[in-house]
Parts: structure tokens; C-alpha cells; sequence
């Protein structure tokens, strides 16, 4: 892919942009990109003097959503006709960005994910939950069937804003379900790459009870409001009371309880 053809939306949370496997493995000013830098932390940082780099600074931390929609409105202002989105964990396959496919027919790619316990995208979103599936080949997948994680999400800038962007009420859980869910609807199939990207996929391992009950926290909110805007309020509540139930009993601990009470009266 020519050069300036993709715009990397990087999101950033207390990580220096260097520190990054994103900006790391993509090969960072060596790569053939445009990056857009949305730092969420709560304190700025320095970026490498160059015009191929837009650094954005959001101490109040408005989460992936707000950075992606920013990112489109920059592509879109410099004329690069596709989005990378991309968080501060995961690393690309080597020469990812010089060995993207062009097909006409494809307004979404996206590399396989995984963790330390396999495949985490594509998934199958079933009953308000994300259910892992074996290794799929390369090639077209049907987006009805399966979803993606943000992380390695390729879109075109046009589908982006035809399908509305990201809803900026889901600051980070279920952002990417959402908004995969209204893209369907102009694009049925995807483009699966090759070789996976290796992905720290956040609450898949066991986790310190302080970060466990944040983690929760996020997932509670993100899950309620997303049964609200899909019409899956019952679904959810009912989700967040059993992974609340669940997570008490792993760290004994009631919090996750009230936390999902306090989610319930937002």
C-alpha cells in the first residue's frame, strides 16, 4: 500500500508512544502510515517532530470512541482513505501495514487476534456475550456472523462515516459491537488477513482485585448502555448481575455487587 493510504488511530493510555507494541510492531515512523496519537492519560508526552504524526492529548480520558470518530475527521481532512485502529497492546505481523490487500469489494479487513489462550477475534456475539471460535482461514467472512475487536479493525474513512461512526456513549466495552453492528448494515462480509496480531485482551487473565473492580466497572456501564441503545436492556442486566455474582465469589468480594447495583440506577 502507498504510502499516507492509511491513517493508525492509536490509542493511548499511561504508556509512552515508544513503549507501545502497536507503534513498535506497525515499525513506527518506518512504517508507510499516517498516525494519529489519542493519548488518554493524565499526563502529555512528547512526540517525534514530524508531519506524520497528529498528537491529541485527552486528560479527562473520553475513551476509544471520541479517538476513533477524531481520527476519521482527520483522514478524512488530509484525504487517506483508510483507518487503522489500534490500541497500545497489541502487535502487529511483521510488514502488516506494506502488505495490506486492496480489494474493491471490501470496506472492512481485519487481522485475527489472539492471546495467550487462542483466538479472541473474530467472535461469535451471542446472548449479549462474546464467544470465541477456532481458527479461521483467510479470507471473506460474513460480519452478520462474526464481530472484530477494535485492535486491528481496517475500515475505509467513506464506510466509517456512512455507518455513523463510533457511538461516544460506549466509551470503551462493547464500542466495537455497536458500531460493527450498524456497519453490517452497508458491508455484510469482511476481508480476514494473515498472519494473527498478538493481542492483550483486558479482563481475559486473572487480575489484581483494585483493577478487577475498574475493569468491572467498565464493563458494567458499557454493557448496560449498550442493551439501551440495541434494545437488549434485560439481556444485559441480566449479564452484568451474573458476572458481578461470579466475580464476587472468584475474589470474595461484594463490590462487584454494588458496582453493579450502582451501574443498575445510573
Amino acid at each position: 500500500m502507498q504510502p499516507a493510504q492509511i491513517l493508525v488511530a492509536l490509542v493511548l493510555y499511561r504508556c509512552k508512544l515508544a513503549d507501545a507494541a502497536s507503534w513498535q510492531s506497525l515499525g513506527g515512523l518506518e512504517s508507510p502510515a499516517h498516525f494519529f496519537i489519542w493519548d488518554n492519560s493524565p499526563e502529555g508526552q512528547e512526540m517525534p517532530d514530524t508531519a506524520r504524526i497528529d498528537y491529541v492529548h485527552c486528560p479527562e480520558n473520553l475513551g476509544v470512541s471520541a479517538a476513533y470518530n477524531a481520527a476519521s475527521r482527520q483522514a478524512r481532512a488530509l484525504g487517506i482513505p483508510w483507518l487503522l485502529l489500534a490500541d497500545q497492546d497489541t502487535s502487529f505481523p511483521e510488514g502488516a501495514l506494506s502488505n495490506v490487500p486492496i480489494h474493491e469489494r471490501y470496506a472492512i479487513m481485519a487481522w485475527p487476534a489472539c492471546d495467550a489462550l487462542g483466538q479472541i477475534s473474530p467472535f461469535l456475539f451471542r446472548w449479549g456475550r462474546g464467544w470465541r471460535v477456532r481458527d479461521l482461514p483467510p479470507g471473506r467472512c460474513s460480519l452478520r456472523k462474526y464481530r472484530l475487536i477494535n485492535s486491528g479493525l481496517l475500515v475505509t474513512t467513506k464506510l466509517f462515516e456512512e455507518a455513523g461512526g463510533y457511538n461516544e456513549q460506549l466509551p470503551l466495552d462493547f464500542s466495537d459491537i455497536e458500531f460493527l453492528e450498524r456497519a453490517g448494515k452497508q458491508a455484510s462480509h469482511f476481508l480476514l488477513l494473515s498472519p494473527a496480531t498478538q493481542h492483550r485482551l483486558s479482563g481475559s487473565a486473572h487480575q489484581p482485585p483494585e483493577q478487577a473492580l475498574i475493569r468491572f466497572r467498565h464493563y458494567a456501564t458499557g454493557a448496560l448502555r449498550f442493551g439501551t441503545l440495541t434494545a437488549r436492556k434485560c439481556q444485559m442486566a441480566s449479564n452484568v448481575l451474573i458476572r458481578a455474582i461470579v466475580q464476587s465469589l472468584r475474589y470474595g468480594n461484594v463490590k462487584f455487587l454494588r458496582i453493579a447495583l450502582a451501574a443498575y440506577t445510573e
